[in-house]
């Protein structure tokens, strides 16, 4: 299995891959490949679902520098590292069904933030930059929309933020299901509301 995901990441490297797949590995730990040298400059979306990682390197923003889809879902990571922060394209974070417990402020550093799922973890509370959305997306930088996934067990409902109707106040509740497209959701939003 070891040789079979170096070989991997080694054709992903010489080939300059823009997607990479490691779903389904039972991997533990980060792979070290993907770390080495300069890493993999011009990896775009990593697939790295139902494994069994507990945490993610700190260098991840140096060594995946053009990430814009990451895919976390389904592993055992606790704790998200202040470096997330420094992921700058990314666009997509999907970290539902792991073990978190916190989720640290400098995402909000991540100004091309789309999409973030964190359903079915075990936050105990969340930064105020994603339940007060006070955060660095003012709409001059073309910040359209973010839908944000929160789990219920908060006891308030899940929340969709729309930032684009200039009032951080107004939010509007999803319907159950989470897995909504961002862009529909808020246009159906402001629909709702007669605007």
């Amino acid at each position: 299995m070891a040789s079979e995901l170096c070989k991997t990441i080694s054709v992903a490297r010489l080939e300059k891959h823009k997607n990479l797949f490691l779903n389904y590995r039972n991997l533990q730990h980060f792979p070290l490949e993907l770390l080495k040298d300069e890493g993999l400059q011009y990896l775009e979306r990593l697939y790295m679902k139902r494994n069994s990682l507990t945490t993610l390197p700190e260098n991840l923003a140096q060594k995946l520098p053009n990430l814009v889809e990451l895919y976390l879902h389904s592993n055992n990571i606790v704790v998200v590292p202040e470096a997330i922060g420094s992921l700058v394209k990314l666009q997509c974070l999907d970290l539902s069904d792991n073990a978190l417990e916190i989720v640290c402020p400098e995402i909000g550093r991540v100004r091309a933030l789309r999409h973030l799922r964190l359903a079915n973890n075990q936050l105990q509370f969340l930064p105020p930059v994603l339940i007060l959305w006070e955060c660095p997306f003012p709409p001059a930088i073309g910040f359209q929309s973010t839908a944000i996934f929160l789990p219920c067990t908060f006891g308030f409902s899940p929340q969709f933020i729309d930032p684009g109707v200039g009032n951080p106040s107004k939010t509007s509740s999803l319907p159950g299901h989470f897995e909504r497209d961002c862009r529909g959701e808020a246009k159906r939003t402001r629909e709702n509301r007669g605007g």
